[in-house]
């Protein structure tokens, strides 16, 4: 039955008050010349809402504190009450007084002008709330806070009283001259110390303390060269404030020129001027307040050059019929500072002894080969008269100018030369002909550069040993760590995965290093990328001829590598980590992407230099990709299968509990006779503790009238037989 239904809205006023108070002082400043008699400062408050029409919305609570320095003594606060409809207008005074004679300070022999008296005054504003209004149900005569006011509100009133000096309306009797031994210096960008001045000398010959000296450092330079003054204040980008100076007394400061480091270097003017309220302009004039400082701005880097042996092959070991042997010479120059090196310039040389080496790819520089003949190019010349025993014969020597990128202060600069031999029949006689290949850079010290003693160039050397090995290599897949399927999303970010491959080296031998190949193919993926981790792979522009048996039909959808899997010990293992990222699968009209990703790595399994016999084995890994279908999505939700069945078998239980305890028959409205009969006797069964109640049938003479006898005995004629039990 539908009702009708009425909604009674309570209407309660809402209390909205803006506080704007005042903080007044009948000083506007505190006259020094008045001395001793002027130590009591009086301040007066106006407390108010900024309408003075607006009434006070409820009972109100006004603490006032104040927040003083510490050349007052402290006051205490005070509290006040405003009644609900009253016009607050509270005003009261306060008197402030001096904590020491004259606020701390001898004005007969003051140095510095005295900084400003500052008051604060705290005023909090908080609404009396009843008791029967601080429930979730309150009556309609409670107020009702506007949602931008908030119950306490909070004033900060702040008030400043200068000091005056005698002279300071209509200047002073000062007269002021500016000082300075040297004025010229030179500033090294980036370092700190390196651009302060000596001290500049401000003395005041007049007859009275001058007051409000500023000091303004301009620089023309369009270099923002930053400026700070040790004794005066910073009072803008170029200007500073500084203390006042006694009669005949001085004030003496340095000039800071902080450059950054990445200044180029050029000359630049810095002018300073002093500014002063002296009224004595005519002799004053006579008098030098400005400088002019001639800076001769420079940059200087001191260079730390080192070989680093770790990323370098001081010993190649070669194999039996090497296909390729691949070596590297690494060093790292570092910029100690203090100023940005722009770009350094440097030579290089490398010289081959009994061996071919094609012309080495550089990386961390830009070098160019120098061709020419000795007589005719001086940087030639310079890197022979330099390199000592290297380039003895000059035609086994390859020579290079390089030129690096900014090297900022306290940064390394890592310079590789990747080197491979051309001949490799030349390494097939090392016992007898000692190949070698020495490399050498030498960086050249001028006014900017600087290095240590014997530290402007370096060597580094590579010799050749032949190694025989014989072993037996497995590789298999590590299923734990390897991704064999992957469903793409129609719109899917950048997804990775792994391929990984343990290798292991089951002896007899040691294995320093030995090389395979690793292609990796991609069908139907819009990009991937692919990084070898902890592995040294070099790209390949097209697939080694050993490693045909691959997947690979087109050669845009594949990447070629040819790789080095390091020192592995007798019965030890490596493990090789390829990760891989897609974006995206290529989409298709009529049917869904079937894409894949799959990488082919081809590595020896045996290894035998004395017969010289080597065979390889591919090991294949891929990673299917497939548009998720209604049956994977289904099991992407199994937790949603899983709880609709859950419940289900809930659902069974509860219903075989009503069955078994007939709860199903007693709360049915209408039940034949036969259900009644059964319901009474089988509820007489279940209290009953005799057992023969068990095995009697019962009958239903259903030719009486049933009407007639529920009436009158309110049951049935039943007929119980009772079956005998031989």
């Amino acid at each position: 039955h539908l009702s009708n239904q009425v909604a009674m809205i309570n209407a309660r006023k809402v209390l909205r008050f803006q506080a704007n108070s005042k903080l007044l002082s009948r000083r506007s400043m505190i006259d020094m010349s008045k001395g001793e008699e002027e130590e009591l400062i009086t301040v007066q408050t106006l407390l108010r809402f900024s309408d003075s029409k607006v009434k006070a919305p409820g009972n109100l609570i006004v603490q006032l504190s104040f927040n003083i320095e510490k050349r007052l003594k402290p006051v205490q606060s005070k509290v006040f009450s405003v009644f609900q409809d009253q016009y607050p207008n509270i005003e009261e005074t306060f008197s402030f007084e001096a904590l020491e004679k004259s606020f701390g300070h001898n004005f007969d022999s003051l140095r510095e002008f005295p900084l400003p008296i500052k008051i604060q005054a705290i005023v909090q504003w908080t609404l009396v709330i009843k008791d029967e209004c601080k429930g979730n149900r309150t009556p309609s005569n409670c107020p009702m806070l506007d949602p931008k006011d908030k119950s306490l509100q909070t004033e900060f009133l702040s008030l400043s009283i200068p000091f005056r000096g005698g002279c300071s309306d209509t200047g002073c009797q000062c007269m002021l001259q500016m000082y300075l031994g040297t004025t010229s210096y030179t500033v090294v960008s980036g370092a700190e110390d390196s651009g302060k001045t000596d001290l500049i000398t401000i003395i005041n010959v007049g007859n009275e303390v001058a007051y409000g000296i500023n000091i303004t450092v301009d620089i023309s330079s369009e270099v923002d060269i930053g400026v700070t003054i040790d004794a005066c204040e910073r009072a803008g980008k170029k200007l500073f404030a500084c203390p006042a100076i006694k009669a005949l007394d001085r004030l003496q400061f340095r000039v800071q020129f902080d450059t950054p480091a990445n200044m180029d270097a050029k000359d630049a003017t810095a002018v300073i001027e002093v500014g002063h309220k002296c009224v004595n302009q005519q002799q004053q004039e006579n008098l030098p307040t400005r400088l002019e400082i001639k800076l001769k701005l420079e940059k200087r880097h001191q260079l730390v050059l080192a070989g680093l042996k770790d990323l370098s092959n001081s010993f190649v070991s070669v194999k039996k019929k090497s296909k390729n042997v691949f070596f590297n010479h690494t060093y790292s120059i570092a910029n100690m500072g203090p100023s940005l090196l722009g770009s350094l310039q440097f030579y290089a040389a490398v010289e081959k002894r009994n061996v071919t080496v094609s012309v080495p790819s550089v990386i961390g520089a830009e070098c160019q080969e120098l061709v020419g003949g000795v007589q005719t190019d001086l940087a030639k010349q310079i890197l022979i008269g330099q390199a000592g025993d290297v380039c003895v014969e000059q035609e086994d020597c390859l020579f290079f100018k390089c030129r690096t990128e900014n090297i900022a202060k306290g940064e390394n600069l890592t310079v590789t030369f990747n080197m491979e031999i051309e001949d490799k029949d030349s390494l097939d006689f090392l016992h007898s002909s000692s190949p070698s290949v020495q490399s050498f850079i030498l960086v050249i010290p001028d006014e900017e550069i600087s290095t240590k003693i014997g530290a402007s160039k370096l060597s580094f050397k590579s010799e050749f040993l032949q190694i025989v090995r014989k072993s037996k290599i497995s590789t298999s897949i590590v299923p734990e760590l390897s991704a064999n399927y992957l469903l793409i999303g129609k719109k899917n970010e950048k997804l990775d995965f792994f391929h990984t491959f343990k290798v292991r080296n089951d002896g007899p031998s040691n294995l320093n290093d030995f090389d395979f190949y690793l292609t990796v193919t991609a069908v139907d993926v819009v990009e991937f990328n692919v990084e070898i981790i902890d592995t040294d792979c070099r790209a390949a522009d097209v697939v080694h001829p050993e490693s045909a048996d691959n997947t690979c039909q087109e050669s845009e959808n594949c990447l070629f590598f040819f790789c080095n899997i390091g020192r592995i010990q007798k019965n030890e293992h490596q493990i090789l980590k390829i990760k891989l990222s897609i974006q995206d699968l290529k989409s298709r009209e009529e049917e869904e992407s079937l894409g894949f990703i799959e990488s082919a790595v081809k590595i020896p399994n045996s290894i035998d230099d004395e017969k010289e016999e080597y065979k390889y084995t591919t090991i294949h890994f891929r990673t299917d990709f497939s548009q998720p279908t209604i049956v994977q999505k289904i099991i992407d939700h199994w937790y949603v299968v899983a709880g609709i069945i859950i419940g289900l078998i809930i659902i069974c239980i509860a219903v075989a509990v009503l069955f078994k305890f007939d709860v199903f028959n007693k709360v049915r409205i209408y039940r034949e006779e036969i259900d009644i009969i059964h319901s009474a006797r089988n509820s007489r069964l279940r209290g009953s503790e005799v057992p023969e109640e068990v095995n009697r049938n019962v009958f239903i003479n259903r030719g009486n009238n049933m009407e007639e006898d529920l009436t009158e005995f309110n049951g049935v004629e039943m007929k119980e037989i009772v079956s005998q039990n031989d």
